[in-house]
């Protein structure tokens, strides 16, 4: 169990009836040695992430390598490795796991219509396919992690999207399921996804409600929340808000 508790107005995480200060170690790549430093200054929260993507520098996030390889495809070899060395060199800690769900590799290619959501977020939103099978991913992985290290996970997180943080570079390319959903989304059988320059061009000024530059926009932000609470009811689902 763990959730989040108020302490002479202070946050604490709550760890099986242990408060603890929310301050934690956090590293796409971490070595033993700063894990280590961490844990004999007392510190007892960690986040890893589970990932097998590289940035857009071209460097892979995790030194370890992902676990999702294909449609309910997975091969947990790497989380337990990672998992395996935090316990080495923090005993003491508790961990939280940050689990990317971004388009596999392999997973594209028998989708090869999907764009590649962590630089086409926007586009892949839309993708039924791949939200379901990233939701069953998680799932899987949750169950997973909970059977074997329970009582060491204090909290999952997911992300996918440009620099794992739900960004998107699709710079307004309409496709064909795109417009679908946007014109199914304003009711608008005749609706058009405007252009990247139409967008910008109006940065620097107000935009009437009524224009489809600011009904664009405004479909583009909720849809990128409608996405993010699904992945987390569809985690709740096997967590049943026991953790955070």
């Amino acid at each position: 169990m763990s959730k989040i508790v108020y302490k002479n107005g202070n946050p604490f995480i709550e760890i099986n009836g242990e408060l603890i200060p929310p301050v934690a170690f956090r590293s796409f790549r971490p070595k033993p040695y700063n894990i280590s430093q961490f844990h004999r200054m007392g510190v007892k929260l960690y986040q890893m992430i589970v990932s097998g993507h590289k940035n857009a520098d071209g460097v892979k996030y995790s030194r370890y390598g992902g676990v999702w390889i294909n449609s309910e495809e997975y091969d947990f070899t790497a989380f337990e490795r990672q998992m395996e060395m935090f316990m080495k060199f923090a005993p003491n800690g508790y961990f939280c796991i940050m689990l990317n769900l971004d388009t596999p590799e392999k997973w594209l290619e028998n989708y090869p219509e999907c764009p590649q959501s962590y630089y086409k977020l926007g586009q892949a939103s839309v993708f039924d396919e791949w939200t379901i099978d990233a939701a069953k991913y998680l799932k899987a992985f949750i169950e997973f992690a909970e059977s074997k290290y329970g009582d060491k996970i204090y909290a999952y997180s997911f992300s996918a999207g440009l620099c794992t943080e739900w960004f998107t570079e699709d710079r307004c390319e309409a496709t064909p399921k795109k417009l679908y959903a946007y014109r199914k989304y304003i009711n608008n059988a005749d609706a058009k996804i405007p252009s990247y320059d139409e967008l910008i061009a109006g940065k620097l000024s107000l935009r009437e409600p009524s224009s489809n530059e600011y009904e664009y926009l405004e479909y583009c932000q909720n849809l990128n929340a409608d996405l993010v609470c699904y992945f987390a009811n569809e985690a709740q689902k096997v967590l049943n808000h026991k953790k955070l």
